[in-house]
């Protein structure tokens, strides 16, 4: 009775622990899956529902206040199914200059808006647009500027050919998964007037790692992560770890601006000031921002400081772009060209 005992007691473990296994695995595929959707595949809102989310916090989305016209609306079919929506905004003052404008993840274009007084002035045109997978444009997934760099250089020509100006009188500007973009894009195009990037990140996996970390603990980062980012790639087909900004900073040759807030709980600052130190040439500043700004607000912060230094890194690397500005100089400003710049 008790060999019979025990012999069922092992059938029963020899059948219950391959099912519990079983289980387990595929309860820590499904996580895994479900967070690949998180990060190259979560909701795409319209322009609409984007502006009405982002305005309380990036806004007000004022025109008028801006002193802006009423754009055009610009629809760019890339081809594979990518349709690209943008404002054009050309500017009557004819400053020979353009810039273009690349907003944050799971925004549109309207959080770009805040930029254009930084332009406008000096007579640019400026563009802004929904990258794809978010806003009005079309595309299934995000990812990161690994497609993103080549959409951002396909604006670039409409852009050029449609104002007539040469890429070497166009900048271009973003924020957080826009500043990533813009900077692994500059690095395919020598030519460009500068880059400039509020709060880029250094790296996918090292963002999604951070991230995953600080919203789950360590564990999660250790043990999700991986595969993770190995469906995320599989799915949008592309390798996230070739997604970094830091990487591409080495062969970018334009002017480059940088700058993020030391209270960023979203991305450090650490992440801009690796950035910063691959870039090869001396065309470049970094400002690491004490104002209380919230990730990739610095602008909207303090506009008037903001300003000052893009005035002053353009009259300093970029001569001549654009209309003269009048001399507006922050009460405390720091040298330029160091690791890190605390104003």
């Amino acid at each position: 009775m008790l060999n019979e005992d025990i012999s069922m007691k092992r059938k029963v473990f020899g059948v219950a622990i391959p099912v519990v296994v079983s289980l387990a695995v595929a309860y820590y595929l499904w996580n895994c899956w479900y967070f690949s959707t998180e990060v190259v595949a979560y909701k795409h809102e319209t322009l609409e529902e984007a502006w009405e989310r982002t305005e309380p916090f990036m806004g007000p989305y004022d025109l008028d206040g801006l002193g802006l016209p009423q754009p055009e609306d610009v629809s760019l079919d890339l081809g594979e199914g990518i349709v690209l929506s943008g404002w054009l905004f050309e500017n009557e003052l004819n400053g020979d200059c353009g810039v273009i404008l690349h907003h944050g993840r799971g925004g549109a274009r309207v959080e770009t808006l805040m930029y254009a007084p930084l332009f406008w002035d000096r007579g640019c045109d400026l563009m802004m647009f929904d990258s794809r997978h978010h806003g009005d444009s079309t595309g299934e997934y995000s990812t990161y500027g690994h497609y993103e760099k080549e959409d951002s250089l396909a604006v670039l020509n409409w852009f050029a050919e449609r104002t007539g100006l040469e890429v070497s009188q166009i900048g271009l500007m973003g924020l957080s998964y826009g500043a990533a973009t813009v900077l692994q894009a500059t690095a395919l195009e020598p030519d460009l007037a500068f880059v400039a990037a509020e709060a880029p990140f250094q790296d996918l996996p090292t963002l999604i790692g951070e991230q995953a970390e600080q919203r789950y603990g360590p564990l999660a980062r250790a043990i999700l992560m991986p595969t993770v980012l190995l469906f995320a790639g599989w799915r949008a087909d592309f390798d996230p770890a070739a997604v970094s900004p830091m990487l591409a900073a080495r062969d970018i040759e334009a002017p480059i601006f940088l700058i993020h807030s030391l209270q960023d709980d979203a991305i450090s600052p650490a992440h801009t000031e690796a950035i910063y130190a691959n870039v090869k040439h001396d065309r470049k500043v970094l400002y690491v921002t004490d104002w209380g700004a919230p990730h990739a607000q610095c602008m909207r912060t303090d506009p008037v400081t903001f300003k000052a230094y893009i005035d002053d890194f353009l009259d300093r690397y970029v001569p001549g772009f654009g209309l003269a500005q009048a001399a507006k100089r922050p009460g405390e400003m720091v040298n330029t060209g160091s690791a890190e710049e605390n104003p």
